[in-house]
């Protein structure tokens, strides 16, 4: 079995060897790093997830074996530095799309949406409701809620549009929101 740092030289002086490089990695500190994520991790859905955008980064990275040779015996502290910072970026996105209020979908659900004619007439009541509180809001309100929800827009984008600053469109979507919310416990 060949060294860590033969494997590195051979794959900083041959580039055919990079994927040689990676199956390296992941047989010698796959279990190292899986202990190492199962501290910081909710769930082994969230484990898998940082470890695959762990070998996604490193696949990535057109220099790896340059950047490791420098320092061969600091391997699995580069990775720790990756995993940490892969970590603090999923909690950021979670954090910033409100993951921990999002609902899960499941079978009973589905099978409450049923069509039938009073859950069509329910659907048709709450979509007046909606309306009536989209009519009671200001306009430029509205607008930004209908870009960000419907068109997807970033709060950045919408701020440009509609020449206001990101926090102005943060509050219009948030009083939206809130009113809509509102109504809809009705």
């Amino acid at each position: 079995m060949a060294t860590m740092s033969k494997i590195i030289y051979l794959a900083a002086s041959d580039k055919r060897h990079s994927n040689r490089l990676l199956e390296e990695i992941h047989s010698r500190f796959d279990p190292d790093l899986r202990r190492f994520i199962r501290v910081r991790c909710k769930s082994e859905e969230e484990l898998e997830d940082i470890l695959q955008s762990l070998y996604l980064r490193l696949a990535g990275i057109e220099d790896l074996a340059d950047r490791l040779s420098k320092s061969p015996d600091t391997v699995l502290s580069y990775l720790f530095t990756i995993i940490v910072n892969l970590h603090k970026d999923m909690k950021r996105k979670a954090i910033s799309r409100h993951h921990d209020k999002h609902v899960e979908i499941d079978e009973q659900m589905v099978a409450a949406s049923e069509v039938t004619p009073d859950n069509i007439l329910d659907w048709r009541q709450r979509l007046r409701q909606a309306e009536r509180v989209l009519k009671g809001q200001k306009k430029i309100h509205v607008k930004a809620f209908m870009l960000n929800r419907f068109q997807g827009l970033s709060y950045r984008e919408i701020a440009g549009e509609l020449d206001v600053s990101i926090s102005s469109v943060e509050k219009y979507i948030s009083l939206v929101l809130c009113a809509l919310r509102e109504e809809l416990r009705r």
